[in-house]
């Protein structure tokens, strides 16, 4: 728990969950600190708001702050400097999918040998679908436009004492995006390994720091594929009796077409898992899946889904809440 600081005590105050105060002033007044070590990535599209954030960062004693202003160089530096913080604006990209692209492959561990590194999203006029875009790429948090010294030292504060932890689903892996969790619903909350945080508290441990990334990276790429492969199994059960109902068609080519993506998704990291020999049977259910989507469907294809369904539950030993119903039985 945050403790609550003296009220004497100088520096910038925010107030996070519990209404319990911290101070930027007092993060760095503690002992060891050195934020010359600290490692910060500027992608920012907007020149003018980057010099003023480069400022800001340079007079709080913050080391090494390299800048990128498009989606290429962006990925080239976080393949090299594998930085601990990064602040971003869609601005770098033609496209606002194309910057939130980069932060999910980001997250995935797809671009830089710190995939859990704090990244803040700037934005100007944001739109909701703006936010929920940032949101869900794996953003840790989001300032607007025009964004002033204290404002962003605030949000920095909350990355070193407060940091919300990392939840993976089949579909997203970052930030817990939720305030609370929905009633029945139980996602695992998990401490990603915070290099901006050590560095600015002086407990960092390179060699140590590096162990635990890749131990996390492992553990979470194997706790996505078991999201996507829940996943997959929980889609089939839903599409059984739509298979024989003509008025769902459309939604029923729709779903199964998510489904495929899913499959695709989830066979591109089955490696370095577990699951590794399940690779062949996700070929065989994308092949069924787009065959079922297409307007000449074969019953034959129908209950081959079911057999791989069956197979795919034993090899991630998911337990099916009910009996199992065959799908060529569903579509009579």
């Amino acid at each position: 728990m945050i403790q609550k600081r003296p009220n004497n005590e100088l520096g910038t105050r925010i107030t996070v969950a519990g209404g319990e105060g911290i101070s930027w002033m007092g993060i760095q007044q503690g002992q060891g600190i050195d934020m010359e070590k600290v490692c910060c990535l500027l992608a920012m599209g907007n020149a003018e708001m980057r010099r003023m954030v480069h400022a800001v960062l340079s007079r709080e004693g913050m080391g090494a702050i390299q800048e990128s202003w498009d989606v290429e160089t962006t990925e080239t530096q976080l393949k090299t400097m594998s930085p601990d913080l990064i602040i971003v604006d869609a601005g770098i990209a033609e496209s606002m999918s194309e910057a939130t692209h980069m932060v999910k492959k980001l997250r995935l561990a797809a671009l830089s040998s710190n995939p859990y590194a704090v990244v803040l999203a700037l934005m100007a006029n944001p739109s909701s679908e703006e936010v929920m875009a940032w949101v869900n790429a794996g953003v840790d948090d989001l300032v607007a436009h025009p964004v002033s010294p204290k404002v962003l030292l605030d949000r920095l504060s909350i990355q070193v004492e407060a940091r919300r932890p990392f939840v993976v689903t089949s579909e997203y892996l970052g930030p817990e995006r939720r305030n609370r969790q929905r009633p029945g619903v139980s996602i695992e909350q998990i401490a990603v390994p915070n290099t901006f945080g050590e560095k600015v508290r002086g407990t960092y441990d390179g060699e140590s720091i590096d162990e635990q990334i890749s131990d996390m990276v492992s553990h979470l790429r194997t706790r996505r594929v078991e999201c996507q492969a829940a996943r997959i199994l929980q889609m089939i059960k839903i599409l059984r009796p739509m298979f024989q109902q003509p008025e769902a068609h459309d939604l029923l080519v729709n779903r199964l077409r998510q489904m495929g993506l899913i499959i695709l998704e989830m066979g591109r990291h089955l490696s370095n898992t577990p699951y590794e020999e399940v690779n062949g049977l996700c070929a065989t259910l994308h092949g069924l899946v787009k065959r079922l989507g297409s307007e000449k469907r074969d019953p034959e294809d129908m209950k081959k889904l079911d057999e791989a369904a069956r197979k795919l539950a034993v090899a991630f030993n998911i337990e099916t809440s009910e009996p199992h119903q065959p799908m060529s039985a569903a579509a009579e």
